[in-house]
């Protein structure tokens, strides 16, 4: 995402209504991997615009579960994290992951359907 966001030019806003949509249509037909990959699309942004816990807890819902495809916990997903592990304090980020692990996936969908989260 972070390399497809760059070459179209993408501003935050714009990938954030992209993002959006893509999950609105994954939502549709039930095509879970795709719904946890708007999910680390929100979690880049996040991260992208300085909400680096917000962007841990996304991650710490998404990047164990096994219906993530393997392209996103590769390309996006474990690079972001392993980002955001050098940039938070060790107990910043600890609790950011443990409230993501405590996320239910709709709780998580319920933030991100409607503009300005």
């Amino acid at each position: 995402f972070p390399e497809l966001a760059k070459r179209a030019g993408l501003a935050a806003g714009s990938a954030a209504g992209s993002l959006r949509e893509g999950l609105a249509v994954a939502e549709a037909t039930n095509q879970t991997p795709l719904v946890l990959g708007a999910l680390a699309g929100f979690a880049w942004l996040h991260a992208r615009g300085g909400e680096a816990e917000r962007a841990v807890e996304l991650l710490a819902l998404v990047s164990e579960n096994p219906a993530l495809d393997h392209l996103l916990r590769v390309r996006v997903a474990r690079p972001l994290l392993e980002r955001l592990v050098r940039e938070l304090p060790p107990q910043t980020f600890g609790q950011a992951w443990a409230r993501g692990q405590g996320l239910a996936l709709e709780a998580a969908l319920a933030r991100y359907r409607e503009p300005g989260r």
